[in-house]
């Protein structure tokens, strides 16, 4: 079994587990703690600093706070209020300390520091320039713990001499290092050991040397892991839908009602719609749509969920308390990409949307389009299920670019609580693409003939086409656009017009080359 370190577990316990709250009237506080101060600053030439000072904008909660010196050893800590002391056992000297501040300090209102925080103070001339930056990532994808621990060691003593946290980016910086090689253990700590258990927390290590410039690597964390999903949690959050929570981060596919079922012991179960993750800082839990809840005491079964490295949850259950007079949120559109309004939309997609419950595919396939606007032409293409509540549009082809588009949802889409969405349309204009097209039609009254198809407005290059004999004709790649095109014999040669002595012709008007498509009907007769 592992064992918290005392420092740790020293600065968990200190202090009584009583909130304060905030006096009723005035604004919410929903801001972090900010470090206020620092005494003596963060810096060299402080040989005689035996005491180090952080001051926070407020009060913080001391069961959240934690600090922590490296190299290790020769300190002790205080907290209380605004206050952070680190007394050292001597005077800095010649050292240099990095004083490290994990995220996660919380104020009294539980508003918590979301990055690391460090200093260092030296009593040398100057500090170490050696930087080490380390983009974790986690084998099958996925977000990384909210606790992930970069460690650097002495590989000759095994000294831990740097101990940093990941931010919510999923990189960890260790910088003020002395130049050398190191052992670098990067790792999950979710039980608070500072420990790495191999066989259940993924992680990584490995040797790197630092020196100028700063050293950029990537870390893979693994762990030996055959063991799929186990629910951990599972809560009502309203009338429709409940939260559950895995003892890992799970990859959901696209239509998983299937996976969920509810019962409670009767013979009428609760349908099971679909789920989707939250999102945010909750990677381990998902929400599941379901038909009405009635009270009492049900349970969810829960098969076929896979981790984020493929392995399957055979069959899982937990009983939870549900009530049926918890009411339900209405149903909405929550996100849209790209946003209406866009002026730069890619011209390919997708065009993806949000609910903020699921919806029936089938339902929201017979109430989507997209449309051009400037001439109502319906745009084809398939709508994919994303995940419970989010949908993707892709079109067949490219869409014009330059040009405004209009999704539109005709009303009557229905929630899994029941309630329905009225008609709404949003717009944006795409941008030009790469898919090509091409231009078709019949020529008459010349042979061995350059077509030529130019840009509309003169700006840009032409294509140019041979065309042996008269009768119909297909030409492409043509990227999307508008054009003008003429068929002209160029008796001489010289790749141009020149009019005496070389027959012509013009097609009516400017053509419209849409992506992936041949422009029919471009017809033409040639005249001496």
């Amino acid at each position: 079994m592992k064992s918290r370190p005392a420092l740790l577990v020293a600065l968990l316990l200190s202090g009584g587990c009583a909130r304060i709250e905030a006096p009723s009237g005035g604004p919410e506080d929903t801001a972090p703690p900010e470090i206020a101060s620092v005494q003596p600053e963060p810096g060299p030439g402080i040989p005689e600093t035996d005491r180090i000072v952080i001051s926070w904008s407020e009060r913080v909660e001391e069961s959240s706070a934690e600090v922590f010196v490296y190299p290790g050893g020769g300190f002790r800590t205080s907290i209380s209020g605004r206050l952070m002391e680190i007394d050292l056992d001597e005077p800095l000297g010649r050292r240099t300390l990095v004083v490290h501040v994990p995220p996660g300090i919380s104020d009294l209102h539980g508003n918590r520091t979301e990055a690391p925080i460090e200093m260092a103070f030296s009593g040398s001339d100057s500090l170490p320039h050696g930087r080490m930056d380390v983009l974790v990532r986690r084998q099958g994808g996925g977000t990384i713990s909210e606790r992930t621990l970069l460690e650097l060691y002495d590989p000759a003593t095994g000294r831990l001499l740097r101990r940093t946290s990941a931010d919510s980016a999923s990189r960890a910086v260790a910088a003020w290092l002395e130049p050398g090689e190191y052992r670098v253990l990067c790792y999950e700590d979710p039980d608070f050991t500072l420990d790495w258990s191999r066989d259940t927390e993924a992680g990584a290590e490995t040797l790197a040397v630092v020196g100028f410039p700063p050293l950029e690597i990537e870390m893979t964390m693994t762990v030996v892991d055959t063991i799929g999903p186990v629910v951990s949690s599972v809560e009502q959050t309203d009338g429709n839908h409940i939260k559950v929570s895995f003892n890992e981060q799970v990859s959901l596919p696209p239509d998983c009602g299937g996976c969920f079922s509810i019962s409670d012991g009767s013979e009428a179960p609760v349908t099971a719609f679909g789920a989707w993750s939250p999102g945010g800082r909750e990677p381990r839990t998902v929400i599941v749509a379901t038909s009405p809840l009635p009270s009492g005491v049900l349970r969810l079964m829960v098969r076929d969920i896979c981790d984020m490295v493929g392995n399957r949850t055979p069959l899982d259950s937990l009983e939870f308390d549900s009530s049926d007079s918890l009411p339900s949120d209405s149903l909405r559109i929550t996100s849209r990409l790209p946003e209406p309004g866009a002026l730069s939309a890619p011209a390919s997609g997708p065009f993806e949307f949000a609910f903020s419950d699921w919806v029936d595919l089938d339902s929201l396939e017979a109430r989507f389009s997209m449309v051009r606007v400037s001439d109502g032409e319906a745009i084809e293409g398939r709508l994919e299920r994303r995940d419970g509540r989010s949908f993707a549009f892709l079109p067949e082809h490219e869409l014009l670019g330059e040009e405004q588009h209009r999704i539109d949802l005709a009303a009557g889409l229905r929630g899994a609580s029941g309630d329905t969405l009225g008609a709404l349309s949003w717009s944006f204009i795409s941008a030009w693409g790469t898919e090509p097209g091409g231009i078709s039609g019949v020529i008459t009254g010349g042979s061995d003939l350059v077509l030529e198809v130019s840009p509309a407005g003169g700006s840009g290059s032409s294509y140019i086409f041979h065309i042996p004999s008269e009768g119909p004709y297909i030409v492409r790649p043509v990227a999307a656009g508008r054009y003008t095109v003429a068929a002209y014999a160029d008796r001489n040669g010289n790749g141009r017009w020149d009019g005496r002595g070389e027959s012509y012709g013009a097609g009516a008007g400017v053509v419209l080359v849409r992506p992936g498509v041949v422009t029919a009907g471009v017809d033409m007769q040639v005249l001496p």
